[in-house]
């Protein structure tokens, strides 16, 4: 509607005559109750109509004397309402917030410097009508009055009288505030719970400056205004004075950006305004600051608590500014608007975006002032999807309503914001982005490059930045306010990822200036398309293979591309490139900081480095991170067992076989450590339940490792149980081993492992049955090894192991000549290998035949049970004797009169002019 005189006069006219009603259904409905005023007047009022100065003879002499918000009091006190009003058309409640509109709606009329809009007059209309209505009688002729009064208000409206302002509004704090720009176009919406919070901070007074800060347009200074004028209005807090200083340079108008005159360029302006606020005259200082300092500290001395007020403080570069408000009076609070803050000693309040229902409710107030009729009337949904995509800022909301006020076309206007540089993302962005690093302009520009929140992994990717670096610029692109963080929950593991975006509103600026850095824009878009080609392979993947090294469990997107990087890493190593594998590592790091496979993978290569102490703590972290991971545990487990730390890989393998209790590779695992610690039945246990989860399963490559394991396994139970002499026990494993390792080499002839274990177990077996002097079997088995192919180093040491053991019987047995025999045959392939032992038995035996070649040949002719002793007679020297023992024999020998007159050979010794015969062999054992 358009009004012909000021709203403000319409206003006065119709308050007035609410006023007016009030006054009187209050005398003439209260004052039949009682006499005495007490009984229907609270104190407080009564304390405040005596003020005035005349007596209250009456209730009709008090109600003159009184405010209009008093009336509001009176009614609500004790039965009153119910004499006046008509609780069932209008609550107390509803009243009583009523009441406390129309009272604040009368200020703005009183306030000369303030601003009464038509929104406002509509509203006080609409509410004085809600009052009248909701009386027991209401007043016919009030309704009647406002209809004629905006038909033919020359005849009606009064304009407002100039006592109404000196009386109605006199400021008890001392203040400089301007009008704020929110009072021409329809008053401030919105943001109750943020002023509550800034203004239950200022109470506290435990922080004595408060930086509310926000990106440009967000509405920071029109909050601080609003919440400024209401702590003055209400005496919320008793600060002696209030100064308001602006460094602004310029705003944001429908025809553009303007420039402005700012009230604060520098330190002494400061100073100035200060002194001014008071009463003082800055101008008789001349330019003596230490004399203004002085009397402005002694003059915050004198105060309890002072507030000031710097709106725009990142244009200010006079550092004199921030040290004075580092250093401030202990009595003086600041509220600091700005786009980054001060960084230190500040409580940061950080002002987001209106809410959705605020927006709009702004965006129809807007409308209605500027005549835009039909906007204003368009459906919610639609008012909703323009607030949306000007992300609810209230700045861009007006701007964009100013433009459609002079004609374009709104939908244009909103989507160029997005698309290109505007005003508005120059007036709210140009300077801070203009001010920030290459770095931190890099992620912006990345940011552009995608509509959806990108995870942080991902933007550190395609950013290029180090940790540190890409930490620092995300701090101050939130300080500044041109990202938007988001935390998501991650469904696989529950844990909560960070994403960022960009502030709608710089999208359209971001990329115009990134289209002036043609080779940033195609590294950025190169690792772009690295990142979707990583992410399309990867789901791929997900459904091809169970083992692959591409699967590491990667289920965000950040860590597919860790996975990326963690392979490459892999590649590079296996290039010969350690170092190289450790920078994309630790790239891969940066990328998925809790992504634990990464370090269980970086941790495998260390461990083939021989780098224990870096592989632990590698393998700690990703422990940490997922605990109920088996492949962490088993490849701990690896990485112990390759380190001979049986033990701690035994707990490590305990931990994955509890995990998963039906896994092949764990079983066999798990089984190698029990192994190694001696319990050989248990392991043989646990590798046959591994060896029944792949028996009919088309994979030979399980099958070969699940049977070598077994041999092994047997063959080692085999050995031990030689030890402890239990040869039937030992007999019985070492041929389940050679079973075992034949199903093997049934399977793959080729397989070097299993050639090299077959060739080990024969030995053992041979082994087996020359402790038990069973020496025609132990023949024939190391007959079969000796006769087996050998090439590789472990398979020569075998047959040489074979070989060696083959003479030591022969020589047990007095077939030396057959020891000879072999050992000339196999004496180049003995001296092929280097190993201390192969070397020493092969000494050994040397000796042993080098003895023999003194060999003699004789009988027994006596021997003494008592002394244990035997003579035995030369064959070649009749009546040369030697004097022998029992343990001279090679096999038992039970003294009696059959072994007198047995041939034997034996090597004679005589030493101190004595004869001794050693090694004694009876002529008749047959080989």
């Amino acid at each position: 509607m358009k009004f012909k005189f000021e709203a403000r006069d319409y206003g006065y006219t119709v308050i007035a005559r609410l006023e007016k009603i009030l006054r009187e259904k209050c005398v003439e409905k209260l004052g039949i109750i009682k006499d005495e005023l007490e009984a229907i007047v609270p104190k407080g009022v009564l304390i405040a109509a005596q003020k005035r100065g005349s007596e209250m003879v009456n209730l009709e002499a008090l109600m003159e004397n009184i405010d209009f918000i008093h009336i509001k009091e009176i009614l609500l006190y004790k039965d009153n309402y119910s004499y006046v009003m008509d609780i069932s058309k209008l609550s107390k409640s509803d009243f009583e917030e009523l009441m406390q509109s129309l009272y604040d709606l009368r200020i703005k009329i009183a306030h000369i410097r303030s601003y009464f809009t038509n929104t406002d007059l509509t509203n006080l209309i609409d509410e004085s009508k809600k009052i009248n209505h909701g009386m027991i009688e209401p007043d016919e002729a009030l309704d009647e009055f406002i209809e004629n009064l905006l038909e033919v208000p020359q005849e009606l409206v009064t304009k407002v009288p100039i006592e109404f302002y000196e009386d109605e509004y006199t400021a008890n704090i001392i203040n400089n505030l301007p009008i704020a720009d929110y009072e021409y176009e329809g008053g401030f919406v919105g943001r109750t719970d943020d002023e509550e919070k800034i203004i239950k901070m200022l109470k506290s007074n435990t922080h004595r400056v408060i930086t509310i800060a926000g990106a440009g347009g967000v509405g920071k200074s029109a909050l601080t205004l609003k919440i400024v004028n209401d702590i003055i209005r209400d005496n919320i807090i008793e600060y002696d004075f209030v100064v308001w200083v602006s460094a602004k340079e310029n705003k944001l108008s429908y025809l553009g950006i303007e420039d402005l005159e700012p009230t604060l360029k520098n330190y002494d302006e400061l100073l100035d305004t200060i002194l001014n606020v008071v009463g003082f005259d800055a101008d008789s200082y001349g330019e003596d600051n230490d004399k203004k300092e002085s009397d402005i500290n002694d003059l915050f001395d004198a105060c309890n608590r002072v507030l000031l007020i710097i709106d725009n403080l990142e244009t200010i570069t006079d550092e004199r500014i921030i040290n004075f408000i580092l250093d401030s009076h202990p009595h003086v609070n600041f509220i600091i608007t700005s786009r980054r803050g001060l960084g230190q000693v500040e409580r940061r309040y950080d002002l987001k975006e209106l809410r959705e229902k605020d927006a709009i409710h702004l965006f129809r107030i807007i409308c209605k002032e500027k005549g835009l009729k039909e906007l204003q009337s368009a459906e919610e949904a639609l008012i909703r999807s323009y607030v949306k995509k000007v992300y609810c800022y209230p700045l861009a909301i007006k701007w964009v309503l100013g433009q459609a006020a002079l004609g374009k076309n709104i939908m244009s206007v909103v989507d160029g914001i997005n698309e290109q540089s505007s005003d508005i993302s120059k007036f709210c962005f140009e300077q801070v982005f203009s001010e920030l690093s290459l770095e931190a302009k890099s992620i912006l520009y990345a940011l552009c490059l995608d509509n959806e929140a990108v995870p942080k992994g991902v933007l550190k990717y395609i950013s290029n930045l180090d940790d540190i670096s890409f930490e620092d610029c995300i701090r101050d692109l939130l300080i500044v306010s041109l990202i938007l963080p988001e935390q998501k929950v991650n469904k696989h593991n529950g844990e909560i990822n960070s994403y960022y975006s960009l502030l709608p509103l710089t999208r359209g600026y971001v990329k115009v200036e990134l289209d002036k850095n043609r080779d940033i824009k195609g590294q950025l878009q190169d690792r772009m398309v690295t990142v979707e080609t990583t992410l399309e392979e990867a789901e791929r993947a997900k459904v091809q293979y169970r083992f692959s090294l591409s699967n590491f469990g990667a289920t965000t997107e950040e860590e597919k591309i860790a996975s990326m990087l963690a392979q490459t890493a892999y590649q590079k190593y296996q290039a010969g490139s350690y170092l190289d594998a450790v920078d994309t590592f630790k790239k891969a790091v940066n990328i998925a900081p809790r992504f634990a496979s990464i370090y269980r993978n970086w941790a495998i290569i260390e461990s083939m480095e021989s780098h224990w102490a870096e592989a632990d703590a590698l393998m700690e972290k990703a422990s940490k991170l997922n605990k109920d991971d088996t492949q962490i545990w088993l490849v701990w487990g690896n990485i112990k067992r390759k380190s001979d730390k049986i033990k701690e890989a035994y707990n490590y393998y305990e931990k994955a076989y509890k995990l998963s209790p039906k896994d092949n590779v764990v079983l066999n695992s798990y089984a190698q450590a029990i192994s190694r610690l001696g319990d050989f039945q248990r392991a043989d246990k646990l590798y046959r339940e591994a060896l029944e989860l792949v028996e009919g399963i088309p994979h030979n490559k399980h099958l070969i490792i699940n049977y070598t394991s077994i041999a092994e396994n047997l063959k080692k139970w085999a050995e031990i149980l030689v030890e402890d002499r239990d040869y039937a026990q030992a007999t019985q494993r070492i041929q389940e081993a050679l079973v075992a390792i034949q199903k093997v080499l049934k399977i793959d002839r080729h397989d070097n492992k299993a050639k090299e274990l077959h060739m080990d177990i024969l030995y053992t077996y041979g082994t087996v049955y020359d402790k038990q002097k069973d020496y025609e079997r132990a023949l024939g088995i190391l007959k079969e090894l000796v006769q087996l192919p050998f090439s590789r180093y472990r398979e020569i040491e075998y047959h040489d192991r074979g070989v060696l053991l083959m003479a030591n019987i022969y020589c047990a047995i007095g077939k030396y000549d057959k020891a000879r025999q072999y050992l000339a045959k196999e004496e180049r392939n003995i001296r092929r290998i280097s190993k201390g032992v192969i070397t020493d038995r092969y000494k050994r035996v040397c000796e042993k035949l080098a003895k023999e070649q003194n060999r003699k040949n004789g009988k027994i002719i006596r021997y003494n049970v008592e002394k244990k002793f035997v003579i035995i007679e030369s064959a070649s020297s009749p009546g040369l004797t030697y004097l022998t023992f029992l343990n001279a024999f090679k096999e038992y020998v039970q003294l009696s009169d059959d072994i007198l007159g047995k041939d034997v050979t034996f090597v004679g010794v005589e030493e101190n002019g004595k004869r001794h015969a050693q090694n004694v062999c009876f002529v008749s054992i047959e080989s």
